[in-house]
């Protein structure tokens, strides 16, 4: 039997989609604009001559894609991305010359040649997708009863939109991602809201090579420089949340480019053949040239699987990346106003053919904002509710949050203060920097002792980094945050052992507070404290040379597998961490009190700076402190309560 989705009332068969959520919204889009005959007139491939204008250029491909899967095989339908127009841009014309159906999509009328815009019957202002046109597309593609979905939303992100959409996926959960991005803050869609990229010094090395690609495009137009001189490439790598997409919307408005987006969702949105997704590649790559000065934001680069594996679907996987590494190639000769960035949370599994001359050779990598960068986040998201002397407070507080987790702070704050009938204020931020709502005390009381004695370890630095802010309840729900700051260029082995130590200081003050590693905050998933501690050891071992060995065995990434597959190598890192621990826990135990009134301090204030930390660790002495009873039992149960 078929599974049956209602909504309203009435229950709908769920059919298996055959065409992908772009080209279905092109569909229903197509059905709003056309009246019947002339849709009756494109399915049968007689004689039609139309322009289907769309208010933005993100809605271009889908609605081609749409009339594609309504139209006879017979019809011309074209894209029209730019104002040169080459052979496929007369296409519609040679078609209706023939008795055929032809139809150009454009966003500017310049972008149909003259002679077909004088030959259609009809020019036709296509709607944008709306909430009809939404639950249409939904109920082919979900599953279950489609929750309530408010008249008035606005498709801002269709992109996005269609990620949400998985053949099947359960309806509840898809249309609340959907209806949060289409609800998103209106500023991160207004590209006359962006910010000007000599502003955001957030971004770093990032912010300097755009402005740079900027002036060697003016020099280029100007005649002043060579094509060949032009660098207009680079791969973006960074943890999510560093705003690397950002910085690609704001780069194409400082060029006064258009913007493209491929990903591997996109790419894939049709029916996921290799000859389908190979010709989307295509597609997207023509439209970027077509369109200089652009932007190509190739996002999740590192979803395009490095070849040479021995997995079954190498022969795939190899067809997409030297597909990618031909456009690539030809960029520069078709479309030398076209920049190209890669965007990665993963770079070491980037292919490295992408990363040679000519591709993507040059790598930045988008770290944590300063003071200076998180004000202008801020600046940005606030537009002008605060000013500048509040700002350098909320940005002393928000120290260590990534672009990201500053805009959810102040979506967070503006929620607060709606929820309150009244405008954003100073104190809706200074909660949430601090780090929004409390937990119990009990476990609150876990979490400052955790990261005091991560702090603590900085008593025993021997150069190369210093202390950064301490902070509990940070971004994404994280328990606590302490940073080093590293100081130098060049890790030095003594550096290095540093960082170990440092990240084991958590666990070994809750031995030496509670008596026992109390909590998981030290150990789970990779990242956690000991994951890290434990990758760092072995990588001294494998590939650093500051080990028994120069030998070099593997990688960062491939260490995880060496500790897998070599029980003698297992066993050197498990004695290095009982020998780092050890020494973690000398110092927690000698500098007890200290860690102590530090916690108190972040209890209170929730952030302390590093250098404020150290001045609390370096003047407290022994006899000062009295710890406060916790049950170790009770506070591993609340531990265990947290989401």
């Amino acid at each position: 039997m078929s599974p049956t989705a209602a909504h309203g009332g009435q229950s709908t068969t769920l059919k298996t989609p055959l065409i992908g959520p772009r080209a279905a919204f092109g569909v229903e889009m197509a059905k709003r604009a056309l009246n019947r005959s002339a849709r009756r007139r494109l399915a049968e491939g007689r004689k039609i001559a139309l322009v289907l204008r769309v208010s933005r250029s993100e809605l271009v491909d889908p609605l081609v894609d749409g009339l594609t899967q309504i139209a006879s095989p017979w019809a011309s339908i074209v894209a029209a991305q730019s104002s040169s127009f080459d052979t496929e841009d007369y296409d519609g014309l040679a078609s209706i010359s023939a008795g055929q159906p032809g139809i150009h999509v454009c966003v500017d009328l310049d972008h149909v040649p003259p002679i077909f815009r004088g030959a259609a019957e009809e020019v036709i202002d296509v709607p944008d997708p709306d909430a009809v046109i939404l639950k249409r597309v939904l109920r082919q593609r979900l599953r279950g009863r489609l929750p309530f979905i408010p008249a008035d939303i606005v498709i801002t992100d269709l992109d996005m939109v269609c990620r949400c959409m998985a053949t099947g996926a359960p309806a509840r959960h898809a249309v609340d991602v959907i209806l949060r991005i289409c609800r998103a803050d209106p500023s991160q869609n207004d590209v006359a809201l962006l910010p000007e990229l000599k502003d955001c010094v957030e971004f770093g090395e990032a912010r300097i090579w755009g402005l740079r690609v900027r002036d060697d495009l003016q020099a280029w137009k100007a005649g002043k420089l060579a094509t060949g001189d032009l660098d207009l490439a680079v791969l973006l790598a960074s943890p999510p949340g560093f705003g690397k997409t950002f910085f690609a919307r704001v780069l194409a408005r400082s060029l006064g480019a258009t913007l493209h987006v491929m990903t591997i969702g996109k790419i894939f949105a049709k029916d996921g053949h290799l000859d389908s997704t190979l010709k989307e590649m295509r597609s997207i790559f023509a439209a970027a040239a077509r369109t200089t000065p652009s932007v190509l934001l190739i996002d999740e680069a590192d979803s395009f699987p490095a070849r040479g594996s021995e997995d079954r679907n190498d022969y795939y996987s190899s067809a997409l990346v030297n597909e990618l590494l031909t456009l690539l190639d030809g960029v520069e000769q078709r479309a030398p106003g076209m920049v190209v960035i890669g965007a990665t949370n993963l770079p070491q599994l980037v292919d490295p053919a992408l990363l040679r001359p000519g591709r993507l050779s040059t790598t930045i990598r988008m770290e944590l904002p300063g003071k200076e960068g998180i004000e202008q986040v801020l600046r940005h998201h606030l537009r002008g509710d605060l000013d500048d002397l509040e700002l350098k407070r909320i940005a002393e507080l928000a120290t260590g949050n990534t672009p990201a987790g500053l805009m959810g702070m102040v979506r967070r704050a503006r929620a607060e203060a709606r929820a309150l009938g009244r405008g954003l204020e100073l104190g809706d931020l200074v909660r949430q920097a601090s780090g929004g709502a409390r937990r119990d005390p009990e476990t609150d009381w876990i979490v400052c002792i955790h990261e005091a004695g991560h702090a603590a370890m900085a008593l025993a630095l021997r150069g190369g980094a210093e202390l950064g802010p301490v902070r509990v309840g940070t971004e994404a729900g994280a328990a606590g945050m302490a940073t080093l700051v590293r100081t130098t260029q060049a890790m030095s082995k003594p550096a290095f052992e540093d960082m170990v130590l440092f990240v084991l200081g958590g666990r070994a003050a809750e031995e030496a507070v509670f008596g026992e590693a109390i909590t998981t905050g030290a150990g789970g998933a990779m990242g956690s404290d000991l994951w890290r501690a434990t990758t760092m050891i072995a990588s001294i071992h494998a590939n650093l040379g500051f080990g028994t060995t120069l030998v070099w065995r593997a990688s960062d990434e491939g260490v995880q597998d060496l500790l897998h597959g070599d029980s003698a190598f297992r066993a050197l890192v498990e004695a290095e961490l009982q020998r780092f621990m050890e020494k973690a826990r000398s110092i927690a135990r000698s500098h007890l009190p200290a860690i102590v009134r530090l916690a108190e301090r972040l209890r209170c204030d929730r952030v302390v700076s590093g250098p404020q930390a150290l001045a609390i660790l370096r003047s407290t002495s022994a006899s000062e402190t009295q710890l406060p009873s916790t049950n170790g039992s009770a506070a591993s149960s609340a531990w265990r309560r947290l989401p």
